[in-house]
């Protein structure tokens, strides 16, 4: 993507301009790959108003000349369709916004430490999460509870606690992997033809939505050569909408409800001998990653780790 945008921006001869013009920053590129008009091909004008805020908190200085200083979306009949050339395939947007998304979800931030739990994978007895931080140089996990009407005082030492999960889990898998593996393998054996059911439901579902999508491009230059007028138009838009968001949500849901890839969770307990070897923080995240493990924590004394795992009834105690 960056390759393609970089030859847009350059002259005819295919080489940058002098000065660094021509480059494109990173700003720019994530600008284009979170708009979608670069994608459809139509972006809309007179989509947004300006209005005056509704929040009494926010600040109004007497000299202020603008009142309407917050907007809203108008109505969809309202917006003015502009066609324009699209730049990204539908392929490639859609890859990108589930990399998007897989990028905010395990994305490390400013952590100042690494923590082997992350995601929601350690919780308190008292149902809340537990997040990592640093208290004089020592990492710690608490409670996230804390700050709300009644929090607990779940807290622990991240090595300690740390080192003991890891334990459980390298000693009993040492002795379970393989009754585990056997249990996989017949789960995936068994999800394998509703897969392949689901898949061609979504097929037939993204067939439609193809067709539909077509549709809209037709009545888009039906309208701009002036057969039909702006309220036929939005009436005729409105119902091809509705109609794609329903099979957009049940493709979304079909793809949701699909058997989960056990090759990971597999291939970790094919190499479950060599988990003593697993010594970075990283590298223990990710065996936890692939084994859907889940931690319950009251204290050092009673410590649950747990599967999570398809085909195993939730919770699955390991130890």
């Amino acid at each position: 993507m960056r390759d393609f945008l970089l030859l847009t921006k350059s002259d005819r001869t295919g080489k940058p301009k002098k000065r660094g013009y021509g480059q494109w920053a990173d700003s720019s590129i994530s600008r284009i790959l979170h708009y979608e008009p670069y994608c459809t091909g139509i972006m809309y004008f007179n989509s947004r108003k300006s209005v005056e805020p509704q929040d009494d908190r926010r600040r109004k200085p007497k000299n202020l000349k603008r009142l309407k200083t917050a907007s809203v979306l108008r109505d969809e009949s309202e917006w003015l369709p502009i066609p324009i050339e699209p730049i990204i395939s539908r392929d490639v947007w859609d890859a990108v916004q589930v990399k998007i998304r897989e990028n905010f979800q395990k994305s490390p931030g400013r952590r100042l430490n690494d923590y082997i739990f992350l995601g929601g994978r350690l919780r308190c007895y008292c149902g809340y999460a537990m997040s990592g931080y640093t208290c004089r140089g020592r990492r710690y996990y608490r409670c996230v509870s804390k700050g709300y009407q009644r929090p607990c005082k779940g807290r622990g030492a991240s090595d300690e606690l740390e080192t003991r999960v890891w334990d459980v889990i390298s000693s009993n898998l040492e002795h379970e992997a393989s009754e585990l593996m056997r249990k996989l393998e017949s789960y995936r054996h068994d999800e394998a033809r509703q897969k392949d059911q689901t898949a061609r439901q979504i097929e037939s579902l993204e067939t439609r939505l193809a067709d539909l999508s077509k549709q809209q491009n037709r009545l888009l230059d039906v309208y701009l050569a002036g057969t039909i007028d702006q309220v036929t138009y939005a009436d005729r838009k409105a119902s091809i909408d509705k109609e794609m968001a329903d099979l957009q949500q049940a493709v979304d849901s079909l793809r949701s409800a699909a058997p989960a890839s056990l090759d990971q969770a597999l291939e970790t307990l094919r190499h479950a001998g060599d988990l003593s070897q697993r010594v970075t923080i990283a590298q223990r995240r990710e065996v936890l990653e692939h084994l859907k493990v889940y931690v319950v924590y009251k204290d050092m004394d009673h410590v649950r780790v747990f599967f999570n795992l398809p085909g195993f009834e939730y919770p699955q105690p390991i130890n």
